[in-house]
């Protein structure tokens, strides 16, 4: 998969993260190896990542010709299970039946 624009790239993993329940992070390039060529990787974590050593990561190659071109090198989509268990990110926020009436009491 190939994405023309940083702003592009983030904002599709970031949803991605965001379906799955998480926040997703994203780390300045450094080069790497990758399959025996040098590429400029940039890695977007799990937001948790720090808290739990969670393996939740797409590492994207930025071209190097200016054409601001960003390619998926790979994804691990599976959070470990200590950030499963410690990770307070939601996706959306869920009303407690509470709040809920609690609204439609002030509606009415």
């Amino acid at each position: 998969m190939v994405f023309l624009s940083w702003k592009e790239a983030i904002a599709a993993i970031r949803s991605l993260a965001h379906q799955m329940g998480r926040r997703a992070m994203a780390e300045k390039a450094t080069p790497m190896m990758w399959r025996g060529k040098s590429v400029m990787a940039r890695r977007i974590l799990c937001q948790n990542h720090r808290n739990s050593n969670c393996g939740w990561m797409v590492v994207l190659d930025e071209a190097e010709d200016g054409s601001d071109r960003y390619t998926v090198l790979s994804m691990s989509l599976l959070h470990s299970r200590e950030c499963l268990e410690t990770c307070n990110f939601n996706a959306r926020k869920k009303e407690t039946p509470a709040a809920a009436a609690s609204k439609t009491d002030i509606d009415a």
